[in-house]
C-alpha cells in the first residue's frame, strides 16, 4: 500500500526574516479529501491550521508549543486541484504567527497562533 499523500505540492517559496509565503497546488490525492466529503471534497479547517503550525516551526521557531489560537476564520473552501497561496507572518517578540490562505485574490481563511517556549517539567495532580 503506498504511503498517504498528506503535504500540498509546493510550487514556490518567498522568505525574509518574518515572514514565508508558499504557493502550492491542493492535489486531488491528498489523504484529507477522502470522506471529507464524498459529493464535494475540501480540504478541512482543522488541516490548514496544521499546516500553518507546520511551516512555522519548521521554517521559524521548533521548540515553540501551541499556547492557544484566536480568531480563525474560515471564509471560503478549498477544493481539489485549487492553487493556494499560503502566508505566515511571525512577530517574535509576542510569539505570534498570523496565517491567511488565499486562492487567486480570495482570501480563504485566517487566523493567529500564540506559542510558548515548553516548560522544563509538567506538573500533573
Amino acid at each position: 500500500m503506498p504511503e498517504p499523500i498528506v503535504w500540498p505540492k509546493i510550487r514556490w517559496r518567498k522568505r525574509d526574516r518574518q515572514s514565508l509565503t508558499v504557493g502550492f497546488k491542493l492535489l486531488r490525492e491528498l489523504a484529507y479529501f477522502e470522506g471529507h466529503f464524498a459529493d464535494c471534497p475540501i480540504l478541512p479547517g482543522v488541516v490548514q491550521i496544521h499546516w500553518a503550525a507546520l511551516l512555522f516551526l519548521h521554517e521559524f521557531e521548533s521548540g515553540l508549543v501551541l499556547q492557544r489560537m484566536e480568531v480563525i476564520k474560515f471564509k471560503r473552501l478549498l477544493l481539489p486541484e485549487m492553487e493556494v497561496k499560503l502566508r505566515l507572518d511571525y512577530d517574535p517578540a509576542r510569539l505570534r504567527l498570523k496565517f491567511c490562505y488565499f486562492a487567486g485574490a480570495w482570501e480563504t481563511s485566517s487566523g493567529r497562533l500564540y506559542w510558548a517556549r515548553p516548560c522544563s517539567s509538567i506538573h500533573v495532580r
